[in-house]
Formats: structure tokens, C-alpha cells, sequence
């Protein structure tokens, strides 16, 4: 099967079209997902924010945080195929000069669900 990814012509739509073959969005997970449907997502692709206190964000204890993460996960879950695929590009949390390597927080919450580590990213 041949897909034309650069000659075929592409509509970008404002609002979330549920018929469309591929999705992309550019923003807040969180809010997102609730609007879709069970089961209706093959591929999820996220780098959600590390809790450094970047601009962007405001930094919270590590267990709010990770509390925080796995409601957000329990939302993914919910809209992921069971044949789709999950990756989550984390990187580190630091406090204190104490580096926790996030994957290693993730790892369980993911399990929880019945997600199983295919690689690290």
C-alpha cells in the first residue's frame, strides 16, 4: 500500500473532525481526550511536561504531579485501541540535586492499565 504524503492535498480544520484518518493536536492532552470517543485512537504520541518549573507550567510535588499524570494516562487509556501503540517521551525530575528518572514513576501507572514496555525513548 502506497499513502501520498506529499502530493495529496491536506485540509487543516479548526475543530476535532472524528471522521479524519490522522489527527494531529497541538495542545493540552487533558482537555482533549475527554471529547473523544472509547477506543478510537490507534497511535498517541506525547512529551508531557516534566514538573521543572518551566514557564509553561507550575511546579507541584513530585506525588501531585504524579498524581496528576495518571489521571491524564487514565484518559489516554480510555481512547487508545486495544491494538494502538502509547509513547511517552519523559525525561528527568529534579529536586534538591536528586535526579528520579520519570519513566521509572510511569512504568507502574502504565501497568495499571495493561500497557507492557515495548522500549525506552
Amino acid at each position: 500500500m502506497k499513502l501520498p504524503l506529499f502530493g495529496a492535498k491536506h485540509e487543516i480544520y479548526e475543530q476535532f473532525d472524528p471522521n479524519a484518518r490522522i489527527v494531529l493536536y497541538l495542545g493540552d492532552a487533558e482537555s482533549f481526550v475527554r471529547a473523544l470517543p472509547d477506543q478510537s485512537v490507534n497511535l498517541i504520541v506525547t512529551s508531557p511536561p516534566y514538573n521543572l518549573g518551566k514557564a509553561y507550567e507550575v511546579r507541584v510535588s513530585i506525588e501531585e504531579y504524579l498524581e496528576t499524570q495518571a489521571e491524564i494516562i487514565g484518559g489516554l487509556c480510555r481512547v487508545l485501541r486495544n491494538d494502538g501503540s502509547l509513547c511517552w517521551q519523559v525525561g528527568n525530575y529534579v529536586q534538591d540535586g536528586e535526579v528520579f528518572p520519570l519513566d521509572m514513576y510511569y512504568y507502574p501507572l502504565f501497568k495499571r492499565h495493561g500497557l507492557f514496555l515495548r522500549n525506552r525513548i
